[in-house]
């Protein structure tokens, strides 16, 4: 993979490659030290509170970046063994001018038989389809928030109540003047005596996990009754079901979501569960803070960066550069347009645009809509009927490769003018992550702690220190 491949992945918003470096990467080892250090004035807290954010960070990474993936990959296959193809756009259930399930099969019947099949299949089994993806649906959203924002932090709630009371037993014992073996100890890390985060980081490692903590544990970590907490849990459980029930744009709509999409939805679930599972109220004011921090800086702030970047920068050559970094680096792209043999579609209306493509699949323009997952072409180059196409989304495309060419040409140099925009574009896409990483890893955690001092009067990790 070269340079300008890797900095298009992670330029790219709408997929997990920027979330994966922010998050694993970048924002949660700063995280972890910060809050070592933060909490360093009371050993034993900063030796709790660090473990939990590292434990805490890395568990609902996992769960939240490669979660998702897997269980669509598993309700993919599952829809396939009932005879379904997964690949099929549930968006065509609706009707639209140029796109929908009827008009698709009667349009593409001898262009694309096989597919139609795929299309007929679902037709005649519609209502069977659609509780199936409700409960593909429920299934991505629910497990990930379930464990995010309830299992994850109960446990770790748990094994922190578990542990100070181990800490208080051999403080009251010590006091007593009892030689205390710290073999006795499920692991040295329970050892208050750490002096600094490098040496907590190193024997962390060889920690072999909680012990098993019983009810009044349970109820200590909570801060309420596990009864009290768990009927809160299923109430705001079943108003978030019904509210997304209630999504403008109906079942489809929701079931097309991106995995992106679906993870900054399981982050507000997440972000409801650790507020219901917050220790006391200080908690989860502090928690609630951080939260909302987070997917504010995760899923708004980068796209608006982008787009502010973008804007700004193109001013210098006085185009826009809302293009992949890779269509820059194109050669095919670059002569097509030197040569003047790039032909974009003089297309008015949307149902033009899409005409264009039916009618033009081996233009260059449809190669790169086709290669940028605008539309999707099938081998024998008819365009997959069972792909449901954003003809926003495609006019986007179209007008900035229009505005681009257009200005390439007039620079008198197209090369020079492609190899600055490529530039500019590498320099956005570095610079969004490098600010939304920093914004989230030091921004973030500083505002937080500065957030928790201020109003609620305390510098320690709530929740551990109450």
């Amino acid at each position: 993979m070269t340079i300008t491949n890797i900095i298009s992945a992670i330029g790219n918003n709408n997929s997990i490659y920027p979330l994966l470096l922010r998050d694993c990467g970048i924002e949660v080892p700063t995280k972890v030290a910060l809050t070592y250090k933060q909490n360093e004035s009371d050993k034993d807290i900063a030796m709790l509170a660090t473990r939990e954010r590292l434990v805490d960070e890395y568990t609902v990474s996992a769960v939240w970046l490669g979660g998702i993936p897997l269980l669509e990959k598993i309700n993919g296959n599952f829809l396939k063994n009932k005879g379904f193809n997964p690949d099929i756009n549930s968006k065509l259930l609706k009707e639209e001018d140029c796109q929908g399930l009827e008009y698709n099969i009667k349009k593409f019947k001898n262009l694309a038989p096989e597919a139609v099949k795929d299309l007929e299949f679902l037709k005649n089994n519609k209502s069977q389809y659609k509780k199936m993806l409700g409960g593909k649906l429920l299934a991505e959203t629910a497990i990930p928030i379930a464990l995010m924002g309830f299992i994850i932090p109960k446990l770790i709630f748990a094994w922190t109540a578990s542990t100070k009371k181990e800490l208080a037993k051999k403080r009251e014992m010590s006091l007593n003047g009892v030689n205390i073996n710290n073999k006795s100890l499920n692991s040295d890390i329970f050892t208050p005596k750490i002096k600094s985060f490098d040496e907590f980081a190193v024997k962390s490692v060889a920690f072999k996990g909680p012990s098993k903590a019983c009810d009044k544990e349970l109820e200590l970590a909570l801060g309420v009754p596990y009864e009290t907490a768990q009927a809160g849990v299923d109430s705001r459980e079943r108003g978030e079901q019904g509210r997304r029930t209630a999504f403008k744009g109906g079942l489809s709509a929701l079931a097309e979501m991106s995995t992106v999409q679906k993870m900054a939805v399981t982050d507000g679930g997440y972000a409801v569960g650790r507020l219901i599972t917050a220790r006391n109220r200080d908690a989860a004011v502090d928690v609630g803070f951080k939260m909302a921090g987070m997917m504010f800086l995760n899923f708004v702030f980068p796209g608006m960066l982008a787009k502010f970047l973008d804007k700004s920068t193109g001013r210098a050559l006085n185009t826009n550069l809302n293009l992949d970094i890779k269509m820059f680096d194109d050669k095919d792209f670059i002569k097509a347009i030197k040569d003047k043999k790039l032909v974009i579609p003089e297309a008015t209306t949307e149902k033009e645009l899409l005409d264009f493509v039916d009618n033009n699949p081996k233009s260059l323009f449809v190669k790169y809509a086709d290669k940028y997952k605008k539309v999707t072409m099938l081998e024998n180059g008819v365009r997959d009927p069972r792909r449901y196409v954003d003809l926003k989304e495609l006019k986007a495309f179209r007008d900035s490769i229009d505005e681009i060419s257009k200005n390439a040409l007039k620079s008198g140099d197209v090369t020079k003018f492609m190899k600055k925009a490529k530039g500019l574009k590498a320099v956005n896409i570095l610079a969004n992550v490098g600010i939304s990483s920093f914004l989230l890893a030091y921004g973030l955690p500083k505002a937080q702690f500065a957030f928790r001092k201020k109003f609620l009067g305390m510098e320690l990790e709530p929740g551990i220190a109450n």
